[in-house]
Formats: structure tokens, C-alpha cells, sequence
């Protein structure tokens, strides 16, 4: 192709030219809708008091809508829908249609690699973690049968095996239960074990300290202490942390640089991500 000097070409990778295709897809004016997208996943939440009518299917039908303008289609079977809902009597989930389609309500959904329960509970998302990571961790089995040294199964363990024990960690860490964080910390185990072989003695020191690693829970911890400054740092996301003691009174007291801490009424807000940021922030 030859361009003059006035022409301009505009190639796009084809990521970002979907992203500018989808970009103005579900404008929801409805602040009880919420949306997210990510390159072609694009998850819709709707946070409402069960006794007001729901706006969810009225954006589903813009969603179809919009599909259909810009050349597109949905797929209604890989479509779901889940309710998380902790009353004593939850009300039946509401009808939802996608092009005529109904959605299937499911208990648990993968959403980027994070499995969701309608409970809000993460066992689903620690088994399959654990699933994961034992099978990596035969791989490390054979690597030492093969005469792999200390600092090489190391590696393959930091590169291979670690980033599944901590994918999105941020997310579910406060969140965990003793015996999930117990399960974790095994798989740790059970890889110091394999690398050091009969050098193994005890884990909680000795094996840490020669194969150079932290305690998964110390690193999750850091992981979402750096999370908490990002997100307290940035002007794009410190709205989603509550307000300096200084912003709230007004008055510059010795605590005054430290957040307002939430309210909580359930244990399960309590350990949820933000209030847990918030702790981490004010110490």
C-alpha cells in the first residue's frame, strides 16, 4: 500500500479493536447496575432490596439490542445467571432472557478464574486451586527423579505451582477459613518436602528457610496490604475505600491520616476485601 504524505493508517491488534467495538456496549444509567468487562467477558450485577422490582432484564434487552446493531451475537447457553441472597426466606431468582432465551441460575460461576459461590464462601475456589496445584506438584516429583538440583525445582515451584496457590488472592484471603488457609499452606509443605527430600525436617522454619520461600499467608497478606496503598493512592479507585477521620470531622487530630472504619452487622462484611484493606491501611 502507498500512502501520501497526508494519509494516516491506524492499525489496531485485535484485542484493542474489540475492546473499541464493545466499548460503548450496556450504558446503564441505573446506579444499581453494575458492569464489567474484559476483552469479550462482560459481567452485569444488580444490587437491589428484594421487596423493589428488578431493572437487570430491562438491560439485558439494551444489551440484545446493541448486539444486534453492531453485527453481533450472544450465545444464551453459556450464559449465567446466580443470586446471592441471605435471607431466612430467599425470594424465587426473577425470570432473566437474553434474545428470548431464559438463563439457567446456577450456585457457582467462574468468573475470570475465580470461582463465585452464591454463598459467598470460597471452598469451590480453594478445591479447585488445590486440584490444580497437586497435579503441578507431581511434575515437580518427576523433576527431582530426574536429578533437578535445589535452586532449579525452586524455580519450577516460584513459576509453576505458586501463581495457581495465589491467583487473585486479593480477593479471597480475608475471607478464608482456618482450614482452608491450613489446605494451602499443606501444598507449601508438600513441595519443600519434595525439593528437599529427606533434608526435610519441620516446615514452619527450617524448610522456609532453605528453599528461600515466605508462608503463603504472610504473602498473601502483603499482596493485599499493596493492593490497599494502590487503591488508596490513585484518584480512579480511592473512592472505593471510606473517607480519611480528617475528611469526616473536619478536624486534624493525631489519627486524622487513618481511614473511617466500616460498620459492620454480618462477620461475612466484616472479612470481606475492603474492610480488610482498611486495617491494613490504619496500621
Amino acid at each position: 500500500m502507498l500512502l501520501s504524505k497526508a494519509d494516516t493508517l491506524l492499525v489496531l491488534s485485535s484485542p484493542i479493536g474489540f475492546q473499541v467495538i464493545i466499548n460503548d456496549a450496556v450504558q446503564s444509567k441505573d446506579a444499581s447496575i453494575n458492569c464489567w468487562k474484559y476483552v469479550d467477558d462482560l459481567t452485569l450485577a444488580e444490587n437491589r432490596p428484594y421487596t423493589q422490582p428488578s431493572k437487570l432484564q430491562d438491560t439485558l434487552d439494551e444489551f440484545t439490542e446493541w448486539t444486534n446493531k453492531n453485527k453481533l451475537s450472544l450465545n444464551p447457553s453459556k450464559c449465567q445467571a446466580i443470586q446471592v441472597c441471605f435471607k431466612n426466606e430467599p425470594p424465587p431468582p426473577i425470570e432473566l432472557k437474553i434474545a428470548g432465551k431464559p438463563l439457567n441460575y446456577v450456585t457457582e460461576a467462574k468468573i475470570l478464574g475465580v470461582h463465585l459461590q452464591n454463598d459467598l464462601k470460597w471452598d469451590k475456589n480453594v478445591n479447585e486451586i488445590t486440584k490444580k496445584s497437586n497435579q503441578k506438584l507431581y511434575m515437580l516429583k518427576l523433576l527431582k527423579k530426574f536429578g533437578f538440583n535445589d535452586e532449579e525445582l525452586i524455580t519450577v515451584y516460584k513459576g509453576y505451582v505458586r501463581p495457581i496457590l495465589e491467583y487473585a488472592d486479593v480477593t479471597w484471603h480475608s475471607s478464608l477459613t482456618t482450614n482452608q488457609t491450613k489446605s494451602l499452606e499443606q501444598l507449601q509443605r508438600h513441595a519443600c518436602r519434595i525439593i528437599l527430600g529427606q533434608r526435610f525436617t519441620s516446615y514452619a522454619v527450617e524448610a522456609v528457610q532453605a528453599c528461600d520461600l515466605e508462608r503463603l499467608s504472610d504473602r498473601r497478606e502483603d499482596h493485599c496490604r499493596k493492593v490497599s496503598e494502590g487503591l488508596a493512592d490513585s484518584d480512579r479507585t480511592k473512592d472505593l475505600l471510606p473517607p480519611s477521620r480528617q475528611s469526616a470531622h473536619g478536624r486534624n487530630l493525631r489519627n486524622a491520616h487513618k481511614f473511617t472504619q466500616l460498620r459492620f452487622r454480618t462477620s461475612r462484611f466484616q472479612n470481606s476485601p475492603i474492610p480488610y484493606f482498611v486495617d491494613l491501611l490504619n496500621k
